[in-house]
């Protein structure tokens, strides 16, 4: 029982992330695609955002989330079919 509720919060955390991050993109939330120059210490996509460009940060995130959504289907799949 524990690790079925284990299994859906960790789904609903990865779907919820990449959803986030092409939702906050799309609109331009600030932290998402204006990342200021000071937190580039600790914010990678800061230092990416002045040596690519705001574009290149968009696109990062885009893909990131996708790639956290399509994880989050692999895992249903194969928790489905495989165990």
């Amino acid at each position: 029982m524990l690790q079925t509720l284990f299994f859906i919060l960790v789904v609903i955390l990865l779907f919820s992330v990449g959803t986030i991050l092409i939702v906050g993109t799309l609109k331009g939330w600030e932290p998402l695609v204006h990342p200021p120059d000071s937190w580039m210490v600790f914010y990678p996509y800061g230092l990416l955002r002045r040596f690519f460009g705001e574009a290149a940060i968009a696109y990062l995130h885009i893909v990131i989330g996708i790639v956290f959504i399509l994880g989050t289907l692999w895992l249903l799949i194969y928790v489905k079919f495989y165990l």
